[in-house]
């Protein structure tokens, strides 16, 4: 957990620093709400832990990042700095979450009245309730009081009157420690955030427009090695072990932020052979650890950051998968023309069709140039 925390705090930092050095132009308060879906029941009863939630939340950040070179293909982003509290479904069990959440808005569409983005948030969250064995046994979607929250949506601003608008952001929120510390089943927050802003800087006519377009499509191919350590099980119980793999992406770039493509994972892990409850970790065969997964790869390019998205399924050996399909995003990081880094998140989908934290990958890769 401690590794993961200190990549969110450096994104953190990063983007305080951005604010810094320049004027704040933007200030959003937003009422939030929406639905929890549980990836586990009650013990005793097996009843749904699933509701609604609700929450608050103020933002401020400004239109404009980078250099021109960046601003010239992407445009000006809006980029904020948001506090938010929700108040989670059966608070005596999951409690409130508090997140920080530096968040980029992509441009998609904007016109002198409107403007709609896609928005990446990625940042820490406390959660002021957590497993204990004893008092509060049915919170197995987190353990840690301290978390990474990765969120994902659009962002559409209405304006109003002068330097006044509506935000409307539909969104879904991904709370988890990434299986450092177990039990992790995650909190997934499906919600709808509606609120007011006051706009300082630019109209929206005047705000410099992105350009995407290509002057030349291209395939590109990638690939990583990653490795994690990560812990399994509950209860009385825990197997401890490191989980290691190759990752390998054919890629078409449609324009300058979109990649897509095939992917295709080799994953040395112990957790499928693990998923039935029935067999310890030394009872695994060697050759049950071996995996092969094939899967959609998706790439969104900002600058030297990148942010992938895949959706993969295991092929081999079937003998041994009980959870065949498994999604990754995360943040990753270009170090030079070939070479990046990145902290990636994996996540099953198990019979209900909820996502379950698995891991966090820590990754070092090469991109075959063209």
């Amino acid at each position: 957990m401690l590794g993961s925390n200190r990549k969110t705090l450096v994104v953190l930092l990063l983007c305080l620093n951005l604010f810094g050095y320049s004027q704040i132009n933007k200030i959003e308060i937003s009422t939030l709400y929406g639905h929890h879906f549980a990836t586990n029941v009650i013990d005793k009863t097996k009843a749904s832990l699933e509701g609604p939630i609700q929450g608050i939340e103020f933002g401020f950040g400004k239109n404009g990042i980078g250099k021109p070179s960046y601003k010239s293909i992407y445009g000006e982003q809006k980029v904020m700095l948001n506090f938010r509290v929700a108040a989670l479904n059966k608070i005596d069990t999951f409690g409130y979450a508090f997140g920080i959440l530096p968040s980029i808005h992509i441009p998609l569409k904007i016109t002198k009245n409107q403007a709609l983005r896609a928005k990446v948030s990625y940042g820490i969250n406390f959660n002021t309730q957590q497993y204990n064995k004893e008092t509060n046994f049915d919170n197995r979607a987190i353990s840690s009081p301290i978390n990474f929250g990765l969120d994902l949506g659009l962002d559409w601003e209405i304006n109003l009157k002068e330097k006044y608008y509506f935000v409307l952001s539909p969104g879904v929120y991904h709370i988890s420690n990434g299986s450092i510390k177990m039990p992790n089943g995650g909190i997934n927050l499906l919600y709808l955030k509606a609120g007011f802003g006051l706009n300082r800087g630019k109209p929206n006519q005047e705000i410099l427009k992105h350009d995407y377009n290509l002057e030349k499509k291209a395939w590109k191919y990638w690939l990583y090695g990653f490795a994690t350590h990560r812990e399994y099980n509950y209860f009385s119980y825990l197997d401890r072990f490191w989980v290691f793999g190759l990752n390998q992406n054919i890629q078409y770039q449609l324009n300058k932020l979109y990649s897509l493509g095939l992917g295709m994972d080799f994953h040395y892990d112990a957790t499928q052979s693990l998923t039935d409850k029935t067999k310890k970790l030394y009872q695994v065969k060697e050759n049950e650890k071996y995996l092969v997964a094939i899967g959609i790869s998706q790439r969104f390019s900002l600058g030297k950051f990148f942010l992938p998205f895949g959706v993969y399924t295991y092929i081999a050996p079937l003998t041994y998968i009980k959870e065949p399909l498994y999604i990754r995003f995360g943040l990753g990081y270009n170090l030079g023309p070939n070479w990046f880094i990145g902290s990636f998140f994996k996540g099953t989908i198990n019979a209900k069709g909820q996502l379950k934290s698995d891991f966090m990958e820590w990754s070092l890769g090469y991109r075959l140039r063209n």
